[in-house]
């Protein structure tokens, strides 16, 4: 029996590309030194948008990345909102 997956493939779009790099570089470390196990997860920087890939088989595992990685985002933008003003 093939096992299930859970994946999903984003793009968030940014006004600029200056604004899209402050998320990234903000975001990047913490997915690359948060492995959890049964957890794929995947952001690039393309001009202004954010990529991003969250895989896994656990429906738990894969919500809950996936919830954090856009609260992560969430936040980095409401605190360069917040610095422009």
């Amino acid at each position: 029996m093939k096992e299930l997956r859970f994946i999903i493939r984003g793009r968030i779009k940014f006004q600029d590309s200056n604004i899209a790099k402050t998320v990234f570089r903000a975001i990047y470390p913490d997915v690359v030194r948060d492995e959890v196990k049964d957890v794929s997860i995947m952001v690039n920087l393309v001009n202004e948008n954010v990529y991003f890939e969250v895989q896994s088989s656990s429906y738990a595992k894969f919500r809950g990345t996936l919830t954090s990685l856009l609260r992560l985002i969430r936040v980095t933008v409401e605190l360069i909102e917040e610095v422009r003003v």
